[in-house]
């Protein structure tokens, strides 16, 4: 009986190393697989970051494309404004005109025809006016929109300048962790 003592205690030893050793790979088992998951959501995060980094791109194109736009747009409106009031001051002196020949050649009919001009060009004053009003109108929207998008671009720069440690710590975390599992493998 002395001599299978000692078996039953090797045995047991053993059984006990067993257990140790399953409860050891069941560890690293859930360690594996936390990891995994650390690393995708990292790796989420680095796409959605891309993603964010790619539509910043897009907007600042777009908005630089609207401020062209709204510089062209504010180049025709002073065109428009010079044009109008050329038109404007041509439209003040031909009903001047008009009304000194009216007073000169009551019943001619170049008055008629001087009064018809001075009525078309007062038409085309206001049709002026009206594109003009709608052309201004198109400028506002526009610069309206680029502020809105200058906002964005600023909020997005604020929250990347605000996380960027974060990022960069849990870039370093996972390069780290990395690195140790390649060297226990």
């Amino acid at each position: 009986m002395p001599a299978a003592m000692p078996e039953e205690v090797h045995d047991e030893r053993l059984d006990e190393l067993r257990k140790r050793a399953e409860q050891a790979a069941a560890r690293v088992s859930e360690e594996q697989t936390r990891l995994e998951k650390l690393w995708e959501a990292f790796k989420q995060q680095e796409r959605d970051l891309q993603d964010t980094a790619e539509r910043a791109r897009r907007l600042e194109e777009d908005l630089r494309g609207k401020d062209d736009t709204a510089s062209r747009l504010e180049q025709e409106i002073a065109r428009r404004d010079d044009e109008i009031r050329s038109l404007s001051r041509e439209n003040d002196a031909l009903h001047e005109k008009v009304v000194e020949l009216e007073r000169r050649l009551e019943g001619l009919s170049e008055v008629e025809a001087l009064r018809a001009q001075s009525d078309e060009l007062a038409k085309v004053h206001a049709q002026d006016a009206e594109r003009l009003a709608k052309l201004y109108a198109l400028y506002e929207e526009e610069k309206a929109e680029r502020e809105k998008l200058v906002r964005e671009l600023a909020s997005r720069d604020a929250w990347f300048d605000e996380n960027r440690d974060v990022l960069k710590t849990v870039s370093a975390k996972l390069s780290w962790r990395g690195a140790m599992l390649k060297k226990k493998v």
